[in-house]
């Protein structure tokens, strides 16, 4: 829902990279062009505890962030610059707004921000079977008991597994 009210390349690209990466909105603002690597689908980000970590790209997120770029006519080194000239690396909250504003031109109920889109790549890679330590690595996570606090397992996917484990 988001991507379709999304109504520039760069709008795209920051949804496709939150999605893709689970990075932390701080995380992302702090993304500079030469920190990606497209054909490896690979990102060095910097994240708490001043702890670099690499993050990945999926195939959406490469097509979104290449767009992108592409249509970039600027010299900043940040890799998400604001809208308009001079083109200046957005920061936090400018991120927030723009997740925000999506979020309610898509009429989406929940209150939408950028940890809500972390939260569902966490919730998503375990429901589709990454396993809790992947998680928390990709996540940053220095305790895999934060980690757990994203894990939201549904009674269904727990019998599910039981189904298909247990026998």
């Amino acid at each position: 829902k988001l991507i379709s009210c999304c109504n520039s390349l760069r709008d795209v690209a920051i949804i496709e990279f939150l999605y893709s990466t689970g990075c932390r909105v701080s995380e992302l603002v702090g993304v500079m062009r030469k920190d990606v690597n497209l054909d490896s689908g690979e990102v060095i980000v910097l994240g708490k505890g001043n702890r670099y970590r690499k993050v990945y790209l999926n195939a959406r997120c490469k097509v979104a962030v290449s767009n992108y770029l592409s249509s970039r006519n600027d010299e900043e080194e940040q890799l998400f610059v604001s809208k308009r000239f001079p083109h200046h690396g957005l920061h936090k909250a400018g991120v927030e707004k723009i997740v925000k504003e999506l979020g309610l031109t898509a009429g989406i109920k929940k209150n939408v921000c950028p940890h809500v889109i972390r939260h569902t790549t966490a919730t998503i890679a375990l429901q589709r079977g990454m396993s809790v330590t992947e998680i928390q690595r990709m996540l940053g996570h220095k305790n895999v008991a934060t980690t757990m606090i994203y894990a939201e397992v549904a009674d269904e996917m727990v019998k599910q597994s039981h189904t298909r484990c247990i026998v």
